[in-house]
């Protein structure tokens, strides 16, 4: 009995203590622009290898684990590797087996596994916002949503892609969404609107329940070529709170499907005469015309503004002007544009000279800019109005004024010099006046003098410098917290100015200042995790680096909270600041 007994005894610590490789993995059936999890578990004392999945996968994020187990004086180690995988192709891809080594051998392995990866299914713009929702946000607090006006576009066509985030009213965010980027081929140009800028715009229903808009992601975008122009998905992972004991978060990823956008040619059926390739939007003209009585002459300027590519207008042609001779003054590029959530706007400038060779009226006509509607479909003419001059000195062809024969009588002592007029200009294209040589104007001694004092001036900032520098490490760290008081200080004054966004922004720039001169962290970019091991390692105490990072992240929170300009929520936050700063300096005991 005492055999059986020992028998089964030692057959069940073999199977306890073999070693054992798992691998889990989220669905055998994905899209291209799916994410696939997959958990590798290694049980044993061996050394864990997985396997390559360079070839067919590219590793969106990862994260890992450990625990022991001692059972009866032996200990085992149980190591779990979780990765976010995304397919670059289509097909069926392959994951390895993962492996432990033992001795220079492999002791245990898992299974091969196949993932069926089939070609995403691209919808229409108007299809997509239909049905919005992706990812794991079943319960719609969340939705991603892609917002392009239109279906069809034309080439050359400047319009607005945008990705918005709608949070359901009621639903804090402690951090900013993780975004992923948007590749597209060099036949599109792009812009960008937002500037770095995550901000609230405005609510709205969708579905019967309340959203707050919230602009991840706005371009101008410009396809250059014709034919069917796929977006490909926009992604983004959102940290929520998480249920498990060893993690504080997770990532909520959504995504987009990917949008198919009709790209047509203009038409060339009906193109007007004069019209620019690519002069696509809705435009605008008007002219003015400013006379110089004194000189006979006149500038006329056209200026043409609207929505679109209004930076690739040419200058217009005038038509018929009665009595006039016309110039095209110099075209510098007068104008401006801009990228807008509404799409490209701005305007063009273009300056004529009319010099009336008689008096009486001179008629400018209307002025034709020729243009492409994209929302009708058609061309257009944006026109001005005409305009009328009266002329009270004309100034006659040059060709047509005779030459004065040569005089042989000295000129009278008070006779006046003989104007000679030439045509105006708005802005100089050369210099006529006479120049004084180099070497007798003030910049020849200068340009000789400078480059010593230059250099003068050079050695005595490195003498400067190097005195100082063993004292400013020193001086920047004895004066970081009253710096930062200061700061403080700055930004309590515009919580009682009521501007709440400006006065998180402070707060949070006075703590991560103070960390910089206090400590040597340059903060800007670091995650709240990093942040905290950088100043433990400095011996900054836990709780003191946990107070730090929870106020930093309700900092940058605070605009998704609707109680966040309470002016007694205003007060507290520069209190809590000033406790951070407190805990931060007492970190020695």
């Amino acid at each position: 009995m005492r055999a059986v007994v020992g028998l089964i005894a030692t057959l069940c610590a073999s199977v306890v203590w073999a070693d054992v490789v798992k691998v889990r993995v989220s669905s055998r059936s994905i899209a291209t622009d799916e994410e696939l999890q997959v958990t590798f578990t290694f049980s044993g004392k061996g050394d864990a290898q997985l396997p390559d999945l360079k070839a067919d996968w590219n590793v969106a994020g990862q994260q890992s684990g450990r625990s022991f187990q001692w059972v009866n004086g032996r200990t085992s180690e149980e190591v779990t590797q979780t990765y976010v995988l995304t397919p670059k192709r289509a097909g069926e891809l392959t994951i390895g087996p993962a492996r432990i080594i033992s001795g220079g051998q492999a002791s245990a392995s898992s299974e091969p596994v196949t993932i069926t990866v089939r070609a995403a299914a691209a919808q229409k713009p108007s299809e997509a916002q239909k049905a919005p929702l992706q990812g794991e946000s079943a319960n719609q607090q969340l939705l991603l949503v892609a917002e392009f006006e239109r279906d069809v576009y034309y080439a050359g066509e400047p319009f607005v892609a945008a990705f918005v985030l709608y949070v359901q009213q009621g639903v804090q965010l402690r951090r900013l969404p993780e975004q992923g980027e948007i590749a597209l081929p060099d036949s599109v140009q792009r812009e960008d609107v937002l500037g770095g800028k995550v901000e609230e715009e405005g609510t709205t229903t969708r579905n019967g329940r309340a959203y707050v808009r919230v602009p991840l992601f706005r371009e101008v975008w410009k396809v250059l070529e014709a034919g069917t122009f796929t977006v490909p998905s926009y992604k983004v992972a959102i940290p929520v709170p998480s249920r498990s004991l060893f993690d504080d978060q997770q990532r909520l990823r959504l995504k987009t499907a990917p949008l198919t956008l009709e790209v047509k040619p203009v038409p060339t059926a009906g193109r007007p005469s004069g019209y620019r390739e690519g002069a696509i939007g809705q435009f605008e003209a008007k002219a003015s015309l400013q006379a110089d009585e004194e000189h006979a002459r006149a500038v006329l300027t056209v200026e043409v503004s609207g929505s679109g590519a209004v930076d690739v207008l040419d200058a217009p042609e005038l038509g018929n002007v009665t009595g006039a001779r016309v110039k095209l003054l110099p075209d510098d590029k007068r104008g401006t544009t801009q990228a807008t959530k509404d799409g490209l706007k701005g305007k063009r400038t273009f300056q004529y000279l009319i010099t009336p060779e008689r008096t009486g009226t001179v008629f400018v006509p209307a002025v034709e800019v020729p243009y492409f509607d994209p929302k009708a479909g058609a061309f257009r003419s944006a026109k001005t109005e005409p305009v009328n001059w009266t002329a009270k000195v004309a100034s006659p062809p040059a060709a047509a004024v005779p030459a004065a024969p040569p005089s042989t009588k000295a000129p009278a002592v008070d006779a006046k010099p003989v104007e000679v007029f030439h045509s105006i200009v708005t802005e100089a294209d050369f210099d006529a006046a006479p120049r004084r040589p180099f070497h007798r104007t003030l910049w020849f001694p200068l340009s000789v003098g400078l480059p010593v004092l230059a250099w003068l001036g050079l050695v005595v900032v490195t003498v400067v410098r190097r005195r100082r520098s063993s004292l400013s490490g020193k001086a920047r760290v004895r004066g970081a917290a009253s710096r930062a008081a200061a700061r403080l200080d700055e930004a309590a004054r515009l919580g009682a100015r009521g501007e709440a966004v400006e006065l998180y922004a402070a707060i949070a720039k006075a703590l991560r200042t103070y960390v910089d001169e206090r400590f040597g962290l340059a903060t800007l970019g670091l995650v709240g995790d990093v942040i905290r091991q950088e100043l433990t390692a400095r011996g900054v105490r836990e709780a003191a680096a946990a107070a730090l990072i929870q106020e930093l992240e309700a900092c940058d929170f605070a605009r998704f909270a609707r109680s966040a300009a309470d002016p007694s929520e205003l007060a507290a936050a520069i209190a809590r600041a000033r406790q951070v700063i407190e805990g931060l300096e007492g970190r020695h005991a």
